[in-house]
Parts: C-alpha cells; structure tokens; sequence
C-alpha cells in the first residue's frame, strides 16, 4: 500500500446576495483576467487589461485553475458558481436567509410560483382543448391526454396550496475562482479590491439588459485536500 502526498488545490469565495450564475464570469474576468473556453467574460477581461499594468498583474499564467463544467459538452472555466452559507434557494428560483423568520415568506414564495407554471400548463391544454379534432392531432395531444393533463395540474395545485413547510436547497449566491496554488497577499488583495469594484463597473459598462444591483458580502479561502490511496493487487 502506498500512499502519496495530499494534493491541495485552493477555491477563493467571493460571497454576495444575488444569484450568481448571472454574472460569475464577468466577475472572475474583471479581478483577474481570465476567461474560460466559452469566451463569457471577455469584455470585462479587456477593461482588466486596460486597468492593471502588466507589471502589476499578480496572475501569472498558470496561476488559475481551469476546471470543466456539469454540461454535456464540458467547456474548461476558471470559476463556477458556489454554495453560500446562510442562505437557501426555496426550489422556485426564490433565495432566503437561512431563518425561521424567513420560511414562511419562503413558502408562500414557493406556493404563488408553484400555482403560476402550473396555470400556465392548464392554460395552454385548454387552449388545445378548444382546437378541432384534425388541429388537436396535429399537435399531438389526444382529447384523454389532455383531460388526464388537466387533472393531474388541479391537482398538483391543491397540493401546493396545503404544504406547510418549504425545502432548502443551496443557494448558489457566491463565485468560486479555482488556484492551483494558495492565493499569495498579492491575488487576495487584488480581488477583494477589484470585486468591490465590480457592481458598479458591471453598471457603468455593462450590456443594457444585464443591469442589476449586485451586493458583496464576504470573502472566503477553502483548501481542499485530496489523498490518494494505491493498493496493488
């Protein structure tokens, strides 16, 4: 049995109040100048290079960590979207402190969503409900699928309005950089300072229809320790 040296690979957090898949490589793009392979960022990796002297760009070449993402077709980022502590997504899009104060507010969240796509089924099957019979066929529903649909939507909407208590799951709120290294006071200050930066530079410079308010709320180092174990066989 042997047993190599722990491998450290290292995640800089950056923590904020919004869903942070809207704009997680804009961010890492702003503070380091990287992209990833899909080239999202890449105006924002130019307003970098504009800003910070090539002297002073405490990011080298190998400094960041491209990882591939979920999709089916992996494309190599350095950043991803991250878990954020405190907080929980209600499972319809709604994010909520992680606080009974909260669940309530939450729920009613989750039921209003919930009756509002499922209206939005029984909708669209009553308006194949009223076609003729050869416009009905050619859109694929038969009039017993249909009415099975439509019961099965009341239903589902009964059940919503009679739940008491509310999901968590995650809450994606925080950008996660990947280092190869642990991140020197050099990287750290420059993201922290440049991230502080980026609400209003993402308002200043930013596409029309990707305007929003953007809050950063903290900053995080986790090292994650992978040990391999060999057995010969």
């Amino acid at each position: 049995m042997v047993r190599q040296e722990p491998e450290h690979r290292y995640i800089f957090v950056i923590d904020t109040e919004q869903y942070a898949g809207n704009f997680e490589r804009d961010l890492c793009a702003y503070c380091t100048g990287e992209i990833g392979g899909c080239g999202r960022g890449d105006n924002y990796a130019k307003i970098f290079a504009q800003e910070v002297p090539e002297d002073s760009n405490p990011f080298g070449c190998a400094s960041l960590d491209h990882r591939p993402d979920d999709s089916d077709h992996p494309c190599r980022r350095p950043c991803a979207i991250w878990p954020t502590p405190g907080w929980y997504n209600d499972g319809m899009g709604g994010h909520f402190r992680d606080d009974l104060a909260n669940d309530a507010e939450a729920l009613a969240h989750y039921i209003e969503q919930g009756v509002q796509e499922q209206q939005k089924q029984i909708d669209q099957l009553e308006r194949n409900r009223g076609l003729s019979e050869s416009e009905r066929t050619s859109t694929g529903w038969s009039h017993d699928a249909i009415e099975f649909h439509l019961a099965e939507r009341r239903k589902g909407i009964v059940a919503l309005r009679a739940k008491t208590s509310i999901t968590k799951h995650p809450a994606y709120l925080s950008v996660a950089i990947f280092f190869y290294e642990k991140p020197n006071e050099a990287q750290i200050a420059m993201v922290k300072s440049r991230a502080l930066k980026f609400p209003e530079a993402k308002k200043q410079r930013g596409r029309a229809w990707d305007q929003y308010d953007i809050t950063i709320t903290g900053f995080r180092i986790i090292d994650v320790v992978t040990t391999m174990t060999e057995t010969e066989v």
